[in-house]
């Protein structure tokens, strides 16, 4: 997904939904590419975003704005020169935040947001969901066969659905496979497929005892803990942006969002809040519909309260905001500006309260009004481009592009320009995210969610990375770091399943080996040992086959007949 631009290529006026509409307009209902999930089979109740009663917080003295008596709906836009004014910003405390104790390698910033606390919840949480799914007829079974997970099996767990987005294949049992010519060993070694498949599907984040509370009930904790993480640890710097962002899903579910204009175009919307010179995720709001979790603002919509529910801790401190024209108006513009907030954005030119603009323009040409605290103005490229902005005047600037036509460089309002160079973060992010994302086809919508946090967690603990430590590091690098730390730090510490790992091929094909009875045990006078041959053989259909013998070099059984000989001299047996 390219960065967000105006130019002569990009249709401004696309359509979206207006502020003072609601967003459920724009739920996509048809159930062509739906798929059964009995988690979410309901739908919603209203088709708005229920308003509350939340006044407008009181200015505080830093900025000294205009007084509020001012402010009312009417905008005495007229011609003449714009004086933008400008609101103090403190640039020096932007970036980290001073975090005792903390690391070099990339495992360190990851556990800033995946801390030990919430790994220890999610195992909790999973061995419960598995206690209450659980029946006599899957305990018997050997893929049924269940023993307690802990948070460091879960940060491996973590580490190896990360790497499956690093090395894709088309079905998940594929990673477990033996086959030389699809084969890849560092899965086997991370983690056992049945394993990791019964982790998957017990995989769980609430007690489903308790009381179910809104669409989000299945995932809130995770939401709630990711969300006070990512501005515990990251003061932005003064440019900010909105954007929304789309994870996709095709399957059965109430609050699915349609987005054409995304490279995903069904799926679960958010909307995302970053710092434009790190591209660090600050904060997210998923939108489910009439249960959206916003604070309405009077008179501003449901996009200019999902602005103001996301800018509520960055108030009062001379950030600049960048926001695309399903969210731009005067009234939005007007309010952040009286909130020590400066704005630039696209705006459709019919939006309620923009000054008239009709005059006709040649390309290179700009006509523009103003009111007291923002400028209005209508730039001609390609197409007409309307642009509101409480921090710029009207000046053109040249850029280093040509006109075809006269050979000179092209002239641009100096808004526009700025804008193109900042809006843009979460597309990148969303860009980034979808060359090495986890996501992997599965039932269940909220696990998918999960994987998606994983996404942003280790996008946002690679900005820190970068950050503190300066390095030229690519994402993907980072990632494939990060999986290592992860299982040298918790690998040795998991429980591994049924079964050991074979000896080294080497050893296993050269050295000498010699039959021996499985050692006795109190319990157990002719103890047996599962053979290894016949439960990964590639030559012929897999068994479970119990054996008195073994080989005592590699630890392992083996049935004496055919099976020993196989194992010490073919590489697949």
């Amino acid at each position: 997904m390219s960065k967000t631009t105006i130019s002569s290529d990009e249709d401004n006026s696309e359509v979206v939904a207006d502020s003072d509409s609601d967003l459920e307009s724009e739920v996509f209902t048809d159930s062509d590419y739906s798929t059964s999930d009995p988690d979410d089979s309901t739908s919603d109740p209203d088709d708005s975003i229920t308003h509350s009663n939340d006044s407008i917080p009181d200015l505080g003295e830093k900025e000294e704005p205009p007084s509020k008596k001012k402010k009312t709906e009417f905008f005495n836009w007229k011609h003449g020169i714009f004086v933008p004014k400008t609101f103090y910003f403190d640039n020096s405390n932007g970036g980290i935040r001073s975090i005792s104790r903390l690391g070099n390698d990339p495992i360190d910033y990851f556990e800033l947001f995946f801390d030990k606390e919430i790994m220890e919840y999610i195992a909790e949480e999973t061995n419960r969901y598995q206690k209450q799914n659980s029946s006599p007829s899957s305990e018997k079974s050997h893929k049924g066969k269940w023993y307690a997970t802990n948070f460091q099996e879960i940060y491996v767990f973590i580490a190896t659905t990360m790497l499956m987005g690093v090395v894709q294949k088309n079905r998940l049992k594929d990673y477990g496979s033996t086959d030389p010519i699809i084969t890849t060993p560092i899965f086997r070694e991370l983690f056992p497929r049945d394993r990791y498949l019964s982790i998957l599907r017990m995989l769980h984040f609430v007690n489903n005892d308790e009381k179910k509370t809104g669409k989000l009930y299945k995932m809130l904790p995770i939401i709630r803990h990711m969300q006070v993480k990512f501005q515990q640890f990251f003061k932005p710097f003064q440019k900010l942006c909105i954007d929304e962002s789309i994870l996709p899903w095709k399957g059965n579910l109430s609050f699915r969002q349609y987005i054409p204009s995304k490279r995903h175009r069904f799926g679960i919307k958010l909307f995302i809040l970053c710092d434009c010179e790190t591209n660090y995720i600050l904060d997210f709001i998923i939108y489910t519909g009439a249960d959206t979790e916003i604070e309405r603002i009077d008179d501003l919509g449901v996009s200019g309260s999902i602005v103001m529910t996301l800018l509520k801790p960055y108030l009062q401190k001379g950030h600049v905001l960048y926001t695309d024209n399903w969210y731009t108006s005067p009234k939005l513009f007007l309010e952040l500006y009286y909130q020590g907030t400066g704005a630039v954005g696209t705006v459709k030119k019919k939006r309620k309260s923009m000054p008239s603009l009709t005059k006709k323009l040649n390309r290179g040409q700009e006509i523009h009004m103003h009111c007291e605290s923002m400028l209005a103005l209508k730039w001609m490229d390609k197409r007409e481009v309307y642009m509101l902005s409480t921090v710029h005047d009207s000046q053109m600037i040249t850029i280093d592009r040509l006109d075809h036509k006269t050979g000179s460089k092209i002239m641009k309002p100096i808004c526009v320009q700025d804008y193109n160079e900042n809006m843009g973060a979460i597309d990148l992010v969303d860009m980034q995210s979808s060359f090495t994302e986890c996501i992997r086809k599965m039932l269940k919508w909220y696990k998918k969610f999960f994987f998606h946090i994983v996404d942003m967690a280790s996008i946002n603990a690679f900005y820190l990375y970068k950050t503190q430590n300066l390095k030229n590091l690519q994402l993907k690098e980072f990632r494939l770091q990060l999986i290592k730390n992860i299982g040298s730090k918790y690998g040795d510490q998991k429980q591994l399943s049924l079964g050991r790992l074979p000896t080294d091929p080497q050893l296993r094909l050269s050295a000498r080996h010699f039959p021996s009875l499985v050692v006795s045990t109190a319990s157990k006078v002719a103890a047996q040992r599962r053979c290894y041959v016949c439960s990964h053989t590639v030559q012929r259909e897999k068994t479970t086959k119990y054996t008195r013998y073994q080989c005592e070099a590699c630890d392992v059984g083996l049935c004496i007949s055919d099976c020993f000989q196989a194992y010490h001299t073919l590489k697949h047996f």
